[in-house]
């Protein structure tokens, strides 16, 4: 059952429908940097979610108390504004702007530059993000931002290459353990693949759609710390999968969607090694009632997407009803669309 709002959270709902409805007629701008912390960032939160955020708010909505900043899909908000956020925002530990393809190297680096505390940087569709972005400008000290960050993704970032992965990026955050390069296909190579998986201490790893990857890049190691890791639309098939399941055997969150090369020996090694695997997703893959029969045997299993699996049939369905509530999976989430439509 969900909690009421309270007081503060009807304030903020409040101020937000003002500033949407009225603007400056009826709230000063300059008053928001006054409001505490938290409210102004779930401010922040309802103005981008309505796509109301402009830039006559979001100057006074930086200031040095600010923690969090979610400008997903922000595309509205004009560079020079988004400019002094590094400046404005010193204690600044998550930047969210994906798919503002506004942002440019510029603001990433100054960003990195003066918010020593950043921990979450998302980038994902930022498109004008290159390797320049986490290279120290010409006479600058190196990058404070990068020391503590531990998540960062640049999914369809295209200008990013391997050797600003290698070179920059993980070389300048020893602490990084969450990466997501998802349609990075030209910079990912099974070279450059091998040492995101082993080398680095990652414990969660976005592949999806890095079409150059095969199975050789899962061998090259004999122990990996993923916990999480997603290879959807990927070339990679049973092999692979049987090498990262006897690798990480610690996987909490595996996704394999539209790998047409796996079949039923993949999901079989992965449920075998992999006893605490929480979230999996085979959707349109090869596997029969078989893989189904398996992942009964999976006691944390919560999340499970196996829709478009063709060549499975109706038994399956019946697989995942049959065990009494205490023996089968606790699922909370299940998509079974199309599911063993190929016998329909």
């Amino acid at each position: 059952m969900q909690s009421p709002p309270t007081l503060l959270e009807l304030c903020v709902q409040k101020l937000a429908q003002n500033l949407i409805k009225y603007g400056p007629k009826r709230v000063r701008f300059a008053t928001l940097s006054a409001l505490p912390r938290r409210a102004l960032e779930a401010l922040l939160d309802i103005l981008v979610a309505k796509n109301a955020l402009n830039d006559n708010v979001l100057p006074h909505a930086l200031t040095p108390q600010t923690q969090k900043l979610g400008l997903e899909g922000a595309t509205q908000l004009r560079r020079c504004v988004l400019n002094t956020i590094g400046r404005s925002c010193p204690n600044l530990c998550v930047l969210d702007v994906r798919t503002c393809q506004q942002v440019d190297n510029r603001i990433v680096r100054d960003v990195l530059q003066y918010c020593e505390r950043l921990e979450v940087l998302r980038l994902d569709g930022c498109n004008k993000i290159s390797d320049s972005a986490f290279a120290p400008a010409l006479w600058k000290p190196p990058l404070g931002g990068l020391l503590g960050l531990r998540e960062l993704s640049v999914g369809k970032c295209a200008q990013v290459t391997a050797e600003g992965l290698m070179c920059y990026v993980l070389k300048g955050a020893p602490y990084l353990r969450t990466l997501g390069v998802a349609f990075c296909k030209l910079a990912v190579t099974d070279e450059v693949a091998s040492e995101l998986l082993f080398q680095f201490g990652l414990q969660a790893l976005d592949l999806s759609f890095c079409t150059q990857i095969t199975d050789v890049s899962f061998k090259a190691h004999p122990r990996s710390l993923l916990r999480e890791l997603r290879v959807s639309h990927t070339n990679i098939g049973d092999a692979a999968v049987q090498d990262i399941a006897v690798r990480s055997p610690q996987l909490e969150i595996f996704e394999i969607g539209w790998a047409m090369k796996l079949t039923d020996t993949g999901v079989l090694a992965l449920v075998e090694h992999c006893n605490n695997l929480r979230t999996l997703c085979v959707r349109n893959t090869q596997i029969t009632d078989a893989s189904f029969e398996a992942i009964m045997r999976c006691r944390h299993l919560e999340r499970l997407d196996a829709s478009w699996c063709l060549r499975a049939t109706s038994r399956a369905l019946d697989i995942l009803s049959e065990k009494s509530a205490d023996q089968r999976p606790p699922f909370r989430w299940l998509v079974l669309d199309h599911l063993g439509a190929m016998g329909l």
